[in-house]
């Protein structure tokens, strides 16, 4: 930068040298026709035109003036800053909050508006709720009640359906019981969105009514539970595909090997 500083400064000399060695040319003219000094000298400049503006003309020539006229910006607004301090701090809080505000903005717009939903074909899915012709003071749009989606789903002949909704509740074993958020899904979601499942199948159809045997993956949270007791270990383990049938005869199974 001192380099920078100091070679400009040398250009800048050889630049005011050049103009007013024109401007004597031009005014040694103009007194060589008759004119007195003052009179050559007036002449001389109008025919030149503004000095200033065209020495900045010129620097604007040289290229590198912008990085030059940045450092003495910033060295012109470190000084007022420190000069007043007040307003120093006044100022940099009001940008803080101001590019964390925008950061904020920016990124719920992102997420929400501009980044596609995290699904194959993300423009092809729409979200379907119900309309009551009476409102409350909830509003009047809400989600369907089951046997609506069912009827839905039945009668569409172009919408692949699915249903989901959410839920909580309280999860207990031995010990320390926990508050978990769920989700109630429909057995055909994790289809309908073309998502692979990480581990374990998805739902059957068939396990989708009354009385239907439970399909849940319950193999991690048992073992997490069981880790909690060094003293328990798991030696043999069997599945039962989810039916309750097939449990018992497994469990009956394990038993005689126990």
């Amino acid at each position: 930068m001192r380099f920078a500083l100091w070679g400009r400064k040398r250009r800048d000399r050889e630049l005011q040298e050049e103009m007013q060695t024109h401007l004597t040319l031009a005014e040694r003219e103009e007194m060589e026709s008759g004119r007195n000094r003052k009179e050559a000298g007036f002449a001389a400049r109008r025919e030149f035109g503004n000095v200033s503006i065209a020495e900045e003309t010129t620097r604007d020539m040289w290229g590198w003036r912008w990085l030059v006229d940045f450092f003495q910006d910033t060295r012109y607004a470190i000084r007022a800053l420190v000069q007043r301090p007040g307003f120093a701090t006044v100022a940099l809080l009001t940008l803080a909050l101001g590019t964390g505000a925008t950061t904020v903005m920016f990124t719920v717009v992102n997420g929400v508006l501009l980044k596609p939903l995290p699904y194959p074909e993300p423009e092809g899915l729409v979200t379907l709720q119900e309309e009551t012709e009476k409102a409350t003071e909830y509003g009047n749009i809400w989600a369907f009640a089951y046997p609506n989606y069912l009827d839905c789903k039945r009668e569409s002949r172009s919408l692949d359906m699915a249903a989901w909704r959410y839920s909580v509740g309280t999860l207990s074993a031995k010990g320390e019981a926990q508050y978990v958020s769920a989700r109630q899904i429909a057995p055909d979601l994790f289809s309908t969105l073309s998502i692979p499942l990480a581990r374990g199948r998805a739902f059957l159809p068939e396990e989708d009514r009354p009385g239907a045997a439970p399909a849940i993956d319950r193999q991690k949270g048992f073992k997490e539970i069981i880790a909690k007791y060094p003293d328990m270990k798991i030696i043999k383990s069997q599945t039962g595909d989810f039916n309750r049938a097939k449990g018992k005869e497994t469990m009956e199974a394990l038993g005689k090997f126990l």
